[in-house]
C-alpha cells in the first residue's frame, strides 16, 4: 500500500492471539447456550426414553405383584407373634 503524507497505517490486529481466540470462543459459546428447559430430544432419544419408561413400569408391575403375594404371609406372621407373646 502506498500511504501519502498525513495518512497512517491502520493498526494490525493479531488474529492468532491465543487470548483473543479464547475470548471469542467464550463469547460465542455463551451466545449459543440454549435456555434451561428448552432442549427437545431427537426422535431417537425420545424412543430410548419411552422404551426405558416402559421397562421401568414392567419392573414395578412385577415387583408390586411379588410384594402383594408376600404381604399376607407377613401379616400372618405378625399375628402369630402377638399370640405367642
Amino acid at each position: 500500500m502506498n500511504f501519502g503524507l498525513g495518512q497512517r497505517k491502520p493498526p494490525t490486529v493479531e488474529f492468532a492471539d491465543e487470548g483473543r481466540i479464547l475470548a471469542e470462543g467464550q463469547k460465542d459459546g455463551e451466545r449459543n447456550i440454549p435456555e434451561m428447559g428448552s432442549y427437545t430430544p431427537a426422535p431417537f432419544e425420545q424412543a430410548l426414553i419411552s422404551h426405558g419408561e416402559q421397562a421401568v413400569q414392567q419392573i414395578y408391575k412385577n415387583a408390586s405383584g411379588s410384594i402383594a403375594k408376600l404381604r399376607p404371609i407377613d401379616e400372618l406372621s405378625s399375628v402369630l407373634k402377638k399370640h405367642e407373646a
